[in-house]
């Protein structure tokens, strides 16, 4: 949301039979996401448990004192997102059920089991005065939606089936309404979503086709209080619903 990231910490509780290989392997990805986020593992802890635990703690630094928050958004502001939503739901699906493994398949199970943080992209909209308010994607696009507006603040958010980015390659192969609901309430995309004043659109837009940054405009907000989705020439009524983190 407009922070950069500059070291982290974890803390590993291990069972008795943990093999080697699997520490090994761990610290590669340690060692990947440091050189893939130019981050750094600065310390930690190691003990003994009966369960396998990974506690990760990440630190970093807000740019220029800007950092973008939930609630901020206005009614008329443009919502955006920085990619395929739906794919890692999709992904996971595809696990569950063992599915054929081609290659547009593994594209998908890659977006579920390595999702790449917007890190640059979030540098770059924190610094931007328009951009009001900012979320990511992990719970569902309807559900963090709601958590971008706020419940309580008797703004909605009206959406373009065609306007939000996903894989459609898959729409011959899963039932359309399942489909839908993978796009609106799947979650684990790590996608940023974001809104921005109406009248910054364009210039927006350019800037960001100038510095190379995939973005996609799917709706807008309004005062109705409800989420709405246009779809076939419909308007359809969305509950905000995905992934409810039971804590």
């Amino acid at each position: 949301m407009g922070a950069e990231p500059k070291f982290f910490l974890n803390s590993l509780f291990i069972p008795r039979n943990t093999s080697k290989s699997f520490i090994d392997n761990l610290f590669k990805g340690f060692k990947k996401a440091c050189n893939f986020y130019k981050i750094y593992l600065i310390g930690g802890n190691v003990t003994q448990s009966k369960s396998l635990i990974i506690d990760v703690n990440v630190f970093g630094n807000v740019v220029n004192n800007k950092i973008k928050e939930r609630l901020k958004c206005n009614v008329g502001d443009f919502i955006y997102v920085s990619g395929n939503i739906g794919d890692a739901s999709l992904g996971l699906e595809i696990l569950k059920n063992k599915s054929r493994l081609d290659i547009k398949n593994k594209k998908l199970i890659k977006k579920y089991k390595t999702p790449i943080a917007k890190v640059n992209l979030g540098l770059f909209l924190g610094q931007l005065n328009y951009v009001t308010s900012m979320i990511d994607i992990t719970d569902g696009l309807t559900l963090d939606l709601i958590r971008l507006i706020g419940k309580k603040s008797g703004k909605g958010a009206n959406l373009n089936w065609d306007d939000i980015p996903k894989s459609d390659f898959i729409l011959n192969s899963i039932n359309p309404s399942k489909f839908t609901k993978k796009v609106m309430n799947g979650g684990d995309d790590y996608e940023l979503m974001f809104t921005l004043k109406e009248n910054r659109a364009k210039s927006f837009e350019s800037l960001c086709r100038k510095k190379g940054f995939d973005v996609y405009r799917i709706g807008f907000i309004d005062s109705s209080g409800k989420l709405s989705l246009n779809k076939g020439g419909s308007a359809l009524k969305l509950r905000p619903n995905g992934f409810i983190h039971k804590f």
